[in-house]
């Protein structure tokens, strides 16, 4: 429960220094996985391919204050993601509110490189039952905490619209409240779009 606490801090502080709100962004995205294997369970079920679609909105902070907490520039927003595993009888399908914060390394020129921090939380339409559904060792509660890291390349093509593409590492869990609760690590590779409104170019601050 600690690492959820410290990371909800951290996104927080983050998102309280970039009080400016700027350009912002309406975003689709689709994503594509696997799942990784956890114990005791069938192997047929870490076998699955996840796939999913993600709805966004974010805006990117350009003020003073934005730019000296990392000196970089950053987005932070909301998204809706849906999941579906791809073992409907066992694992089912997962429905995630999220906030997510997002620095740039690069922003000069189109192509800009950023990694994204994502915590929210989840709807599980499948849960362990000791009878109907004993092989869902992962999740044993409708509702769970959901982490994320991601890297990613976002490509201007212009003010308007850019195209980005995304490694994500993705985990749920409902914290230790519950037994069983293996959890679900499931890394996905997603593309998507972005729709712009009101952009600038971005140059350093001193």
């Amino acid at each position: 429960m600690k690492k959820y606490v410290g990371f909800v801090l951290f996104l927080l502080t983050f998102h309280l220094t970039f009080g400016q709100i700027d350009p912002s962004f309406y975003s689709l995205k689709a994503h594509y996985g696997i799942i990784i294997s956890a114990s005791e369970e069938p192997k047929s079920i870490s076998e699955a391919n996840p796939y999913g679609i993600q709805l966004e909105y974010s805006s990117l902070k350009t003020s003073d204050e934005a730019w000296k907490t990392c000196y970089c520039y950053g987005r932070t927003g909301f998204s809706f993601a849906y999941f579906n595993y791809a073992r409907p009888q066992v694992l089912g399908s997962s429905y995630n509110l999220l906030y997510f914060v997002e620095p740039y390394f690069t922003y000069k020129g189109p192509l800009k490189f950023s990694l994204r921090g994502t915590i929210g939380a989840t709807y599980l339409d499948k849960i362990f039952d000791a009878t109907t559904n004993p092989d869902n060792l992962r999740f044993s509660s409708h509702f769970s905490f959901y982490l994320a890291l991601s890297l990613n390349l976002n490509y201007h093509l212009n003010d308007n619209y850019a195209i980005n593409f995304s490694a994500n590492y993705n985990h749920i869990s409902n914290g230790g409240q519950k037994k069983p609760n293996k959890g679900m690590n499931f890394p996905t590779l997603s593309v998507g779009v972005d729709r712009i409104i009101n952009y600038e170019a971005l140059t350093p601050k001193s």
